[in-house]
């Protein structure tokens, strides 16, 4: 249990200060592309699956469909996504890339690779090993967390 509380501790302490610098990176990217780091979120998504339904992406966003509605609408305004409805039923409303968002999601996404490398590169080999490890793992379990929240949300 000792064990336990110590790691918790360090959580405590270490956890935002890891959520923060990642946030900064983020940011960093951004940097002169007149992105926020929720369109930036949005655009990453949609370069990844190309398509998603409003309703979807909300959920995968973590806001409310109104919300996630204000947030394409800028998008939409800066030329960066397209909103259309599904032929076969007309309540259903897809979001994609345009070229100019898909050349931005590029751009921004090169940049943080980029700003990534260079912090990653000041950590050992061996501990940074353990650490994609260990990140891959907890992305693992939060995956299998947003999909029980899900369904039990639905």
């Amino acid at each position: 249990m000792k064990e336990t509380d110590s790691y918790l501790e360090k959580l405590d302490r270490y956890g935002p200060v890891l959520i923060k610098g990642l946030r900064l990176v983020e940011l960093a990217a951004l940097g002169g592309l007149d992105l926020t780091i929720t369109q930036f979120f949005v655009l990453d998504a949609l370069i990844q699956q190309r398509v998603f339904k409003m309703s979807v992406l909300a959920r995968a966003m973590g806001v409310k469909l109104g919300n996630m509605t204000t947030i394409i609408d800028r998008m939409i305004k800066n030329g960066l996504v397209r909103r259309y409805r599904s032929d076969d039923d007309r309540r259903v409303v897809y979001v994609a890339l345009t070229p100019k968002g898909e050349e931005l999601a590029t751009r921004a996404r090169a940049e943080r690779r980029k700003n990534f490398g260079a912090l990653i590169r000041r950590i050992p080999e061996k501990q940074r090993i353990s650490f994609i490890k260990t990140l891959e793992e907890m992305a693992q379990i939060f995956s299998a967390e947003d999909k029980v929240t899900r369904r039990t949300s639905s």
